[in-house]
């Protein structure tokens, strides 16, 4: 911690990451720490349209929370994303989707 709060300082050489951790008052433990990173749209064209390309969708999120759950060295993690949310939809319509296909059959 001693090493990250000296590289993160204002005037330290991480400086632009100062505001991405949050250390407890007396400065001897990490509280939190902010990962930026950018969502990749991913999508596929059909008769000339681009959609939103849900399958991939759907693994990109579940891998995403796997990897975060497998860092046991680091504080309890989610990953969170307001795409997240469209894409929690397109899981469930999926599931819904082969069970409500299904039961009409059977």
């Amino acid at each position: 911690v001693a090493t990250l709060r000296s590289y993160a300082q204002f005037m330290g050489p991480g400086a632009k990451y100062a505001q991405d951790i949050a250390l407890s008052s007396d400065g001897s433990e990490l509280e939190a720490l902010r990962v930026k990173a950018e969502y990749v749209r991913l999508t596929k064209t059909y008769r000339g349209e681009v959609l939103d390309d849900a399958s991939r969708q759907i693994d990109a999120m579940d891998a995403t929370r796997s990897m975060i759950s497998s860092w046991t060295d680091l504080a309890p993690a989610f990953p969170y994303s307001a795409t997240f949310i469209a894409i929690e939809g397109f899981k469930i319509i999926n599931t819904e989707l082969y069970r409500n296909v299904g039961l009409a059959i059977a």
